[in-house]
C-alpha cells in the first residue's frame, strides 16, 4: 500500500513539474512566435508598397509635402510619422531616426478633405529585420491608397522624412520610408 502512495506522489510531482516547465516554455516561445509572424507579415507588405512623394513646399517657417502610400492589395490604415533632417542626410534617409520622439506638436497630417488625421500613440517601432528604431512617439493614421499632406516646421535646406508603420499583433514595423526636399532650380 505504501508503494502505491509513493508512486502516486511521484506521479503527481512529475505531472506538476511537467506543467510548470510547459507553462514557462509557452510563456517564453509564444511572444517570439507572435513577433516572427508579425515580422513576416510586415516583410510581405513592404515588398508591395510604394510611396508617391511631392516636393517640399516652404511657406514662412512651415513646410508641407504631399504623399500617398500605395499598395493595390491593401486598403486598410497605416500609421505615419514625419521628421525633419538637414538635406545633407538625403543619401542616408533610410538609416536616420528621429532625434526626439515624434509628437503632435512636431508635425501634423491632413487628409484630402482638409481634416486632420487621427493621432495614435506608438510603442516600439521595429525595422523589418527586427531591430528597434524608435521606442515611443505619436503618429497619424492614414488610409492606404489615399493622398495626405504632412505639415511641419522646415526650411529650404531641410528634407522631410516619413515612415510608414504597419501594426500587426501589437508590434509596429516600419515597412517603408520616403523623403522630400525643396526641388533644386
Amino acid at each position: 500500500m505504501d508503494d502505491v502512495v509513493e508512486d502516486m506522489i511521484v506521479l503527481v510531482a512529475v505531472v506538476i513539474l511537467g506543467l510548470i516547465i510547459a507553462s514557462f516554455s509557452f510563456s517564453y516561445f509564444t511572444p517570439k512566435i507572435a513577433f516572427a509572424n508579425a515580422q513576416s507579415d510586415a516583410n510581405t507588405m513592404a515588398s508591395s508598397i510604394s510611396i508617391s512623394t511631392g516636393p517640399l513646399i516652404i511657406s514662412g517657417d512651415q513646410g508641407s509635402v504631399l504623399y500617398e502610400v500605395y499598395d493595390p492589395s491593401y486598403s486598410y490604415n497605416y500609421t505615419v510619422i514625419a521628421f525633419v533632417e538637414p538635406s545633407s542626410y538625403s543619401a542616408s534617409a533610410g538609416l536616420v531616426t528621429p532625434s526626439k520622439p515624434p509628437s503632435t506638436h512636431s508635425f501634423s497630417v491632413y487628409l484630402p478633405s482638409g481634416e486632420k488625421a487621427y493621432s495614435v500613440p506608438l510603442n516600439t517601432v521595429y525595422s523589418l529585420s527586427g531591430s528597434i528604431l524608435l521606442t515611443s512617439g505619436t503618429g497619424y493614421t492614414v488610409p492606404g491608397n489615399v493622398p495626405f499632406t504632412v505639415k511641419l516646421p522646415a526650411t529650404s535646406s531641410d528634407i522631410v522624412i516619413i515612415w510608414v508603420i504597419y501594426q500587426d499583433g501589437g508590434y509596429n514595423f516600419r515597412v517603408d520610408f520616403a523623403y522630400s526636399g525643396v526641388p533644386s532650380t
